[in-house]
């Protein structure tokens, strides 16, 4: 297993690869996000309001992806996060804000060197454009 060992509120967390074909997906529904933040200069409030426009759809599936590789230590062993069956979280402790941080540690390992892929292979030209999904359209600036 190719795991990644992080802390989130004082536990530990152990976040496995997503297979090829969820980060072509989840990558998929960033990149608008990404591009949108990124045209903004990556402050804060760009990235509050690009999750705003974002498809609840498409955060739920990019959310969902992420938690399912990941597990927290629990004495001596290892238990999932999330409950794919039941559809919530197997911690009760986790919030909202620690729910966010676990994800993108998730996401770091496998999204990432997704994108960094795509920029060697000559395709970073516009990437929301060629990635976007008719579900989850670029976010519009206001002006």
């Amino acid at each position: 297993m190719n795991a990644r060992e992080f802390e989130v509120g004082g536990q530990l967390y152990s976040a496995g690869r997503l297979d090829a074909f969820t980060q072509l997906h989840v990558g998929r529904r960033l990149a608008p996000l990404m591009a949108y933040v990124s045209a903004q200069g990556g402050k804060f409030n760009a990235i509050t309001e690009a999750l705003s426009l974002a498809q609840q759809a498409d955060v739920d599936f990019v959310v969902r992806a992420a938690l399912r590789v990941v597990k927290r230590r629990s004495g001596d062993s290892w238990a999932n996060v999330y409950n794919a069956a039941g559809d919530k979280m197997a911690f009760e402790d986790i919030d909202g804000v620690q729910m966010l941080e676990i994800v993108g540690h998730a996401l770091q390992g496998d999204i990432l060197p997704f994108f960094a892929g795509l920029v060697r292979l000559g395709l970073d030209t516009d990437l929301s454009t060629l990635l976007t999904s008719e579900s989850s359209p670029t976010p519009k600036t206001s002006s």
